[in-house]
């Protein structure tokens, strides 16, 4: 009998990636706002090793490096170490993962950093195998016990570094045509997305793609590149035909072998996608994609109380009863023959279920699809509602086959700005398609997040609390909320909503706000406990808050007639122009804003009692020029003030709250807000 693990401290921590460091026979102690402090009056270096619970990389070096024994005693004698969940501190782990870049030129997780005790970085790795970590860590010591001055030299130089990173002033102007032809050549015609073999969805991406095909004289076949790069994702293996649902990235050009974690913000934003792109192609595959993302967030990452949870794993058990990614999705070929009976054959041609869905050396399939149910169907002469038919009998015999097998990890973290984001997309949904239980879900979650994470002071936390303890928001938290109230206004028209966005930018000015600069910190000047505070800007899967920060302050001042904030976007924007034109592929959401703000942006206000009847239909259109307000009641709000009458209906259409004379018809609205493309 294997005797018990003894726990370290972080058996007490609620987040599901340090508990699974908690049987470590490392010392690892958690992150705490004054931990720096401490640690300085100290004289042990320092290990911080940040990851999440759904990094395959993390679990394999917690297993191969952590669990030793030997390698683990040296770091409790040498070292201070310290374990952090990305996903709960993500300020900490923005900084020091740029010093890991400026180390060591590459970044990811695992993010392993040696730091002086005040916790200045002089080394940095990611995965390490379990001989080298001995061996570096070693090396490091040795150096720092017999020339501590160098090692201290060498900290000091990346802060340096870090700290003189300066925002740039200097305007330059933006040409969105030469932009897009200077981005052309690195585009995927064949199969969507930017060429090469790793392939992340990047749904900020895909929002600025349609925008543009929109706004702009396509010269590019923009349009045609983004309805292909939409309709490739969907078909390929990231997307999970059984159950719904993206996975984080796709490891092939051509989106077929997915690495499987499912992300809630990844998939709350490319339900958003899928939604906004049926409003202006119509795609019945988008419509199926959409519904399919929406069965896989409510079905798997809701929480009975309306919140959403996080992720989940790439790994499962496999029939070896060991950790193994991709277990749960892939298929053996023979239970498929099984399950299917008679129609594996036409099974298999749909969703090759045959040697081309082989993945790598391993005997078993990604299913994926090359052609959409009604090309199929036309090319096999099929009748296109039966084949949908059985298509969903496939899929229900599947998943109940599936759901027998070990389910991958699931991450019950709770993160404000992540439930935002699932809720923006569920939103979207409803826009679209009118679907009740989208906008229910959307409506529970807002009322669950102003209830548990917003204070009465509108400071905002970042995860949900457990045993107490509090972690307060950064930007993207306060950001994503602001942005969701912002759409939530404009979706079902509570005005509190809009209040509440207001006051919450208010506190952003007030404590992430740099007037010299003019941008928000990442964290507030509340929170002293790191060496340097970071301006984010550059667009991820995520976009940055900075970026998200400029849509809400745009977006607010045209509902609440504020001047003051629309001249901070400005200038904001005016500040971008230059990495958004050096680099545009990594500022898409900067890029759609700048373009944005190059054609005409109307406010339509619906006024009177069929006000919220008539603003769902408006929704079905892609109008990204236009905020949609309506009110079924008199109202204070700058562009209702005045104007309600009783038993009628009026549409206004306005530019810079100038109101042109109301009008009583979508169509009508519709005219005056359409723009000779660019």
């Amino acid at each position: 009998m294997k005797p018990k693990k003894q726990a370290n401290s972080l058996i007490s921590e609620t987040s599901p990636y340090l508990l699974q460091h908690a049987l470590n026979p490392v010392n690892w102690i958690s992150w705490e706002d004054n931990l720096l402090s401490k640690t300085k009056k100290q004289s042990k270096l320092l290990i911080i090793s940040i990851g999440y619970s759904t990094c395959h990389w993390c679990h394999v070096m917690e297993k191969e490096v952590f669990e030793d024994k030997e390698a683990a005693e040296y770091m409790n004698q040498n070292f201070i170490c310290i374990k952090i969940d990305r996903e709960e501190r993500p300020e900490v782990d923005q900084l020091y993962m740029e010093a890991i870049q400026i180390i060591s030129g590459q970044g990811g997780w695992p993010l392993n950093i040696v730091a002086l005790p005040d916790g200045t970085p002089i080394w940095g790795a990611t995965y390490v195998n379990l001989i080298n970590w001995k061996t570096i860590l070693k090396d490091i010591i040795e150096l720092y016990n017999k020339k501590p001055d160098a090692a201290i030299d060498y900290g000091v130089n990346i802060r340096r570094i870090i700290r003189e990173q300066k925002d740039e002033e200097k305007e330059v102007q933006i040409n969105i045509i030469k932009i897009l032809n200077t981005i052309k050549g690195d585009l995927d015609y064949k199969y969507g997305g930017f060429k090469g073999s790793i392939k992340f969805m990047m749904p900020v991406q895909l929002r600025c793609w349609q925008f543009l095909s929109y706004s702009y004289k396509d010269n590019f076949n923009l349009k045609k590149y983004w309805l292909n790069t939409l309709e490739k994702i969907t078909l390929g293996g990231v997307f999970d035909f059984v159950g719904g649902g993206f996975s984080r990235y796709s490891t092939d050009n051509r989106w077929h072998i997915p690495h499987f974690e499912k992300m809630g913000y990844d998939n709350g934003q490319l339900l958003q996608v899928y939604s906004e792109a049926f409003k202006n192609n119509s795609s019945p595959l988008f419509k199926r994609t959409a519904k399919l993302v929406l069965k896989f967030v409510l079905s798997e990452l809701k929480h009975t109380d309306g919140s959403f949870y996080s992720a989940l794993d790439a790994d499962s058990i496999c029939e070896k009863s060991s950790l193994k990614e991709g277990a749960f999705y892939a298929w053996d070929p023979k239970i498929l023959k099984n399950i299917l009976g008679n129609d594996y054959l036409l099974f298999n041609a749909f969703l090759n279920a045959n040697n081309s869905s082989y993945w790598a050396e391993e005997e078993k399939l990604v299913l994926f699809r090359t052609t959409t149910e009604e090309k199929f169907a036309i090319e096999n002469n099929l009748n296109l509602k039966e084949f949908i038919l059985k298509i969903d009998k496939w899929r229900s015999l599947l998943y109940n086959n599936r759901e027998k097998r070990s389910k991958p990890f699931k991450d019950k973290k709770i993160i404000c700005s992540w439930n935002a984001i699932i809720s923006k997309g569920l939103l979207s949904a409803y826009q679209s398609f009118g679907w009740k239980d989208s906008k229910d879900a959307a409506v529970k979650n807002l009322d669950f997040i102003l209830s548990n994470f917003l204070l009465n002071n509108n400071k905002i936390l970042r995860i949900y609390p457990k045993n107490n303890r509090k972690i307060y928001g950064v930007l993207e938290d306060y950001a994503s909320v602001i942005s969701l109230l912002i759409m939530a206004f404009e979706t079902i028209h509570n005005e509190i909503y809009i209040q509440i966005a207001n006051k919450l930018v208010d506190h952003c000015l007030l404590n992430f706000y740099d007037s010299d600069l003019h941008f928000f910190y990442f964290t507030s000047k509340e929170n002293k406990s790191l060496w340097s505070r970071k301006k984010e800007d550059e667009d991820n899967v995520i976009p940055s808050s900075n970026a998200i920060m400029a849509e809400n302050l745009n977006f607010i001042s045209q509902h609440l007639n504020r001047n003051d904030l629309k001249s901070i976007y400005l200038r904001m924007l005016k500040n971008m122009k230059n990495k958004v034109s050096a680099s545009p592929g990594n500022y898409s959401l900067w890029l759609q804003l700048i373009a944005l703000n190059k054609i005409p942006q109307y406010q339509v206000a619906i006024i009177g009692n069929k006000a919220f009847e008539i603003s769902k239909k408006l929704h079905k259109y892609y109008l990204p020029n236009c905020r949609i307000s309506a009110t079924e009641s008199p109202s204070n709000l700058p562009l209702f003030e005045g104007r309600f009458k009783k038993n009628e209906t009026l549409l206004y259409v306005c530019e810079e709250l100038k109101c042109n004379l109301p009008v009583k018809t979508i169509d009508e609205v519709i005219q005056q807000v359409e723009f000779a493309k660019l």
